[in-house]
């Protein structure tokens, strides 16, 4: 399963963009992180955050729309924001239709500047429909019980409140089946780190 941008690609360097995705808790980050260390890696969460900061694009977008939420100082209020979203779908239905096209459009541009094979972590890739963005998919899993202790461990999310959550999204299995590539991340970082090296190493270098 390849989904090639030929437009992009023509006359350069045979260039892998790579989308990684998951449900909560399995592990994006962390194999962002450790992509990181071998080719540029962006993170849509970080393009999303970028575009919200005050005066840019999508916070200009978002307050032009009646969709800001600010705190007393005048920033923006990211626990209230994910709150609403998680509890209200028509609402986040609305935000998403005002941010999806800045972060895709920032996405792009970021992958055009590119000259090899790079990654982006973009955790609502097939939710969106994204996959005609990139070459390869790579999908992080892990058991249920996993991703509910990282969530209430690492992100202080109740029990209850993080398996509304996991329920609300696509099933991992479903984003394997779709996937070019399926990480296991039940373990260590380490075990994960040798998935991911082994997978880097198969992609290619040589000019078309």
């Amino acid at each position: 399963m390849e989904h090639s941008n030929q437009k992009r690609r023509q006359g350069q360097w045979k260039q892998t963009v790579i989308g990684i995705t998951g449900t909560m808790g399995s592990g994006k980050s962390m194999v962002a992180s450790i992509l990181k260390d071998h080719i540029p890696t962006n993170d849509c969460d970080a393009i999303n955050a970028d575009l919200q900061k005050p005066g840019h694009a999508g916070w200009q977008a978002l307050q032009k729309a009646g969709l800001l939420f600010v705190n007393e100082n005048g920033q923006l209020d990211k626990q209230q924001l994910a709150d609403a979203l998680f509890e209200d779908p028509s609402l986040r239905q609305q935000i998403e239709s005002v941010l999806q096209p800045l972060i895709i459009e920032a996405m792009d541009t970021w992958i055009d500047k590119q000259q090899g094979p790079c990654a982006v972590e973009v955790p609502l890739l097939f939710e969106c429909g994204l996959q005609d963005h990139f070459d390869q998919i790579w999908t992080v899993t892990c058991s249920p019980d996993t991703a509910l202790a990282r969530l209430q461990n690492g992100r202080n999310i109740p029990e209850q409140e993080a398996k509304r959550r996991l329920a609300l999204q696509m099933a991992p299995e479903q984003k394997a089946a779709l996937s070019d590539v399926v990480f296991t991340n039940n373990s260590t970082p380490e075990d994960l780190k040798v998935q991911i090296e082994k997978q880097l190493a198969k992609l290619p270098k040589e000019r078309q």
